[in-house]
């Protein structure tokens, strides 16, 4: 078994530690004779809490996982967060976000951080409303507190009227459309009409004629027949699927 996450307990008298991973879950790894660190870390003693860690190992009888190889070095700056807005503070440029992992998290919005909707016009802290659904690329401060690099918002509705929410790279185009090749290695093949709606950064895409060849677009669309859609909403830019 293979685990990614963040180290978020070290205890070497009894020579295990935990992690948590991107999902929230919790998991905790003893050490024998065996094992091996790779990366910045020589031995257990320089594994850290916060730091970004790779388990390879085992589970053993009763339940117990014995980390084989362990690879770890500094969490990275940057972080991705996904939930629904609950609070939105005007005054202090805030918001607050109930994450998909249970917790609650406050960020910092200044005159940088980009905002973007998926088929609803937010272009800044006064367009987002509470229970919008929403992605953040965000960065810890000195002080602990997050700053919003960028924010992507939707609606829940927005979420469930489409017969295909679909994440990939554009593989070709032509007159009539395009086809992305999926992140779960499906290939789709959208048909655009005059309803088909385009967003992206500074509106540099605003019509087929703008799509290209290797861009990576996140399309709503709308089944017309067997295995043919019609794309309703294509955001393009380097999106994760909702």
């Amino acid at each position: 078994m293979r685990k990614v996450g963040i180290v978020t307990q070290v205890d070497q008298q009894a020579e295990i530690f935990s992690i948590r991973t991107p999902k929230g879950r919790a998991f905790t790894f003893s050490l024998d004779e065996n094992i091996r660190f790779c990366g910045q870390l020589p031995d257990l003693g320089d594994l850290q809490i916060g730091m970004s860690t790779l388990v390879a190992g085992r589970r053993l009888k009763g339940g117990t996982l014995l980390a084989v190889v362990v690879a770890a070095r500094e969490a990275p700056a940057f972080s991705r967060h996904m939930g629904i807005v609950t609070s939105i503070d005007a005054a202090t440029n805030t918001f607050g976000l109930h994450a998909r992992n249970g917790e609650q998290l406050i960020f910092k919005v200044d005159e940088e951080t980009r905002f973007q909707g998926f088929d609803v016009d937010v272009q800044s802290l006064d367009d987002l409303q509470v229970d919008m659904v929403v992605k953040v690329l965000a960065k810890k401060q000195e002080d602990g507190s997050f700053l919003a690099i960028n924010v992507s918002a939707t609606t829940k509705e927005s979420l469930e009227q489409y017969d295909l929410r679909t994440v990939g790279q554009i593989i070709a185009v032509d007159a009539q459309g395009f086809s992305v090749q999926a992140r779960n290695g499906e290939q789709y093949d959208f048909q655009v009409t005059a309803e088909t709606r385009f967003r992206s950064l500074q509106n540099r895409v605003a019509a087929l004629e703008d799509l290209q060849v290797g861009m990576k677009v996140l399309v709503g669309a709308e089944q017309v027949g067997d295995g043919n859609y019609q794309a309703q909403v294509v955001i393009i830019g380097a999106l994760r699927n909702w």
